[in-house]
C-alpha cells in the first residue's frame, strides 16, 4: 500500500511442487537481492573460466526485478546487472612447500601457525590486472591436507592483458592465472611454470 510494505508469504517450489510458508507482520524476512556471484561460471587449471554475458532470469536479479517492479521505492536492479564486466577471482591451492616461502617472505608470518597469515588483501600496486591476493587462517576447510595453503586471488581489470601472462585475465586457464601470481610474488622467471604445474593447483571464477 501507498505507506506500508509487508510480505505476506513465502513461495518455495522444490521440484515442481509448491509450498507457502504464511509471514505475520512480526516476521522479518530477509534476501539477496542480486549478487556478485550470480550466474559465475568455474574453470579448473587448465581450464579458463567462460564469460557469461547475459544476465538470465532466476535467482536473486530475477526476485529483486520482481519486487522492484511493485514500487519504485525498491531500486532499479538493472542499474547493478545488465551490463556485467571485470571482476574475476581464482583459489589457488599450494601442493608442496615450494610457493609458501614466497608468501611468508611477503607477509612476514609462517603461514602454516594456525594464525594470521596475511592479515588482508595484499594488493600488487604495479598489476596490469590490479591482483590481489590473501591468506586467512589455515587450513582454510576441516579437511584441508596438511602442508597445504588454499588462498584467494582475484583481478579487477580482467580484460587487460598480464604483465608476465601476455593474455587477459579472462582468457586465462587456472595455471595462467598462477603464473601471473606467482611473478608478482618475486618468483624467478625460469621456476613460474614448473610451479604453476606442479606445486598449485588454481581455480578461475568469472563473476559478472
Amino acid at each position: 500500500s501507498k505507506d506500508r510494505k509487508q510480505a505476506r508469504t513465502i513461495v518455495i517450489t522444490t521440484n515442481g511442487k509448491e509450498e507457502n510458508i504464511d509471514l505475520t507482520e512480526n516476521d522479518l524476512v530477509f534476501i539477496t537481492n542480486g549478487g556478485c556471484v550470480e550466474n559465475s561460471t568455474l574453470g579448473s587449471q587448465n581450464k579458463k573460466a567462460e564469460f557469461n554475458y547475459e544476465i538470465k532470469p532466476g535467482g536473486g536479479w530475477d526476485m529483486w526485478r520482481k519486487i522492484a517492479k511493485q514500487d519504485q521505492s525498491f531500486g532499479n536492479p538493472d542499474k547493478f546487472c545488465s551490463d556485467p564486466e571485470n571482476w574475476m577471482s581464482a583459489t589457488v591451492t599450494t601442493l608442496d612447500d615450494k610457493i609458501p616461502p614466497y608468501i611468508e617472505k611477503i607477509c612476514k608470518r609462517n603461514p602454516f601457525t594456525g594464525k594470521v597469515v596475511t592479515g588482508g588483501i595484499v594488493t600488487v600496486k604495479d598489476s596490469n590486472w590490479l591482483l590481489s591476493w590473501t591468506f586467512n587462517r589455515q587450513p582454510q576447510f576441516r579437511n584441508q591436507p596438511k602442508g597445504e595453503l588454499c588462498g584467494w586471488i582475484y583481478g579487477l581489470f580482467s580484460d587487460k592483458p598480464g604483465n608476465y601472462i601476455k593474455k587477459t585475465m579472462r582468457e586465462c586457464t587456472g595455471k595462467e592465472i598462477c603464473m601471473e601470481w606467482l611473478y608478482h610474488l618475486g618468483v624467478p622467471e625460469n621456476q613460474i611454470e614448473e610451479l604453476a604445474e606442479n606445486s598449485a593447483n588454481t581455480i578461475p571464477v568469472m563473476m559478472p
